[in-house]
């Protein structure tokens, strides 16, 4: 027993992830086609739905991934400052709101953490 296969996409949905057709059909060509989806194959896709990006985030990661010159995943002063370049923010406004961004060892802003500050 368990969801119906023919109700995935609607299961799914109650939870706020709504997924195409596509989606739905990729997850139960995954799954072997069953023809119910057990407690744990469904908890199974929540958490890999879960482990997903939003895609406001994805769209930010990828916007401030233009910056990171190096690829090391983290801006430096300078790549922020060259992200900052046309804002209409004053320098001292960037430079308080930089104090109060998320930083890795090296001192730079970590792109993953940067991108959920901006979105929260």
């Amino acid at each position: 027993s368990g969801v119906p296969a023919a109700r995935l996409g609607h299961a799914m949905a109650v939870l706020g992830m709504n997924l195409t057709e596509d989606e739905v059909e990729k997850r139960l060509t995954d799954l072997g086609r069953p023809e119910y989806i057990d407690q744990n194959m469904f908890h199974n896709l929540i958490e890999e739905e879960l482990r997903k990006p939003m895609p406001k985030v994805q769209e930010l990661l990828d916007y401030l991934k233009q910056f990171d010159k190096d690829g090391k995943g983290a801006l430096s002063k300078e790549e922020v400052q060259e992200l900052m370049r046309g804002s209409e923010l004053s320098h001292e406004k960037v430079q308080a709101s930089l104090r109060k961004m998320p930083r890795n060892s090296e001192g730079h802003l970590d792109i993953a953490k940067l991108s959920k500050y901006f979105l929260e």
